[in-house]
Order: structure tokens, then sequence, then C-alpha cells
């Protein structure tokens, strides 16, 4: 059973639907899509969770999906599911975030944050692990390296 939504939009599901069934759902970053636009977009977020994840090809992504789930997926069904051919359901979207490292709910487009990363999550588990001081540090050192900050103040180093 997989609950998503808001406060406007909560729904539970209790079957196995598919991302067609999502359709008429409003996610605050992905908008109103149809079913062909929902599954697409599903489709672009698996083959980004699948290279962000360091599966550069899509037939390493099966062996460790096969090896996770005894050869629960072919190459052909799961390459018709990031091409946005076939939609897949809550089931899959947990069997490919567990591999992935990523969130089921962003998988299928009921979530519009990006994943976090694996390097991303330990970074913030560094920052909690340290004192005031530290943290105000990481923060500084964080801020510093944006893109956006200022050229004139960034540190050299």
């Amino acid at each position: 059973m997989i609950t998503f939504g808001d406060s406007n939009t909560e729904r539970v599901i209790k079957s196995t639907p598919t991302v067609l069934d999502f359709y008429t759902l409003r996610d605050n970053n992905c908008g109103m899509m149809n079913a062909d636009e929902r599954k697409i977009e599903a489709g672009h977020r698996l083959r980004k969770a699948r290279m962000d994840a360091g599966f550069e090809k899509r037939s390493d992504a099966i062996a460790a999906l096969s090896m996770a789930y005894d050869d629960k997926y072919s190459y052909s069904g799961y390459g018709n599911y990031e091409q946005g051919i076939r939609p897949f359901g809550p089931e899959e979207a947990e069997d490919f975030a567990a591999v992935f490292k990523c969130s089921a709910a962003w998988l299928l487009c009921l979530s519009g944050a990006t994943p976090v990363k694996p390097d991303e999550i330990a970074l913030l588990d560094n920052y909690r692990a340290t004192d005031d001081r530290g943290k105000r540090v990481i923060s500084r050192v964080a801020e510093q390296e944006r893109p956006d900050y200022p050229t004139g103040l960034k540190s050299s180093g």
C-alpha cells in the first residue's frame, strides 16, 4: 500500500496500479500530466536514476536487478520502462529505487524533488554529527562553493 499526495490530493493505492492510473493527480512539481506524458517522464527519471547510480549500461542495471530480484526483469522489459513505452507500477518502482538508491515516489512522478545521492546523504550525516562550530564551517564552505556565489568573495583555497 502506498500513500501519496498532499492534503488536497492524498490517495491510498491498495492494488498494484500503473503509472497510467496516476495521470489525474496534481503534483506540485510535475504539474498536470496526461498518461502518456507521465509514462515518458517516469522513463526519463528511471534512466537518470540508473545513470546516477553508476550504471552507464542498461545491461549492468539489469544484472544488478536480476541479482536482487531473481531474474524478475528482462532487458527488453526494462528497456520499455526506461523508454516510456510501457508504464511501471509501485512494486517495480520500489525495486528500482532499492537498487538505484532513489525514491520510488520520485520515479513514479509523485514527487518533484530530485533523488538524494549517497554522497549527499553522507555529507548530511557528517554535518549532523559535528558540533555547532563544525556546522558553521561546513555551511560557510558550501555557501562559498556555490556557482552563484559572488565571485569577488569566493575563497581561493
